[in-house]
């Protein structure tokens, strides 16, 4: 079968698309909220860690949390 014409028969969903119908969700904007805050805190835990010159097994390792870092 011909590449493009594969690809006119099936349905791809764009980013755009996908997007689209996640802000119909009612809980949405909670979702973005508490998703924002776990990637705010993940950047300050980096950060900190980076300042301290920790290694991730190091700072694992500090808050007793078996790391499986590879």
């Amino acid at each position: 079968m011909n590449t493009s014409l594969l690809l006119r028969s099936m349905k791809v969903k764009t980013y755009h698309n996908v997007f689209a119908e996640a802000k119909k969700h009612p809980q949405f904007e909670f979702f973005c909220e508490e998703s924002l805050t776990r990637i705010k805190l993940a950047e300050t835990i980096y950060q900190e860690r980076v300042a301290q010159s920790m290694t991730m097994e190091q700072l694992a390792e500090l808050i007793s949390n078996p790391s499986r870092v590879s």
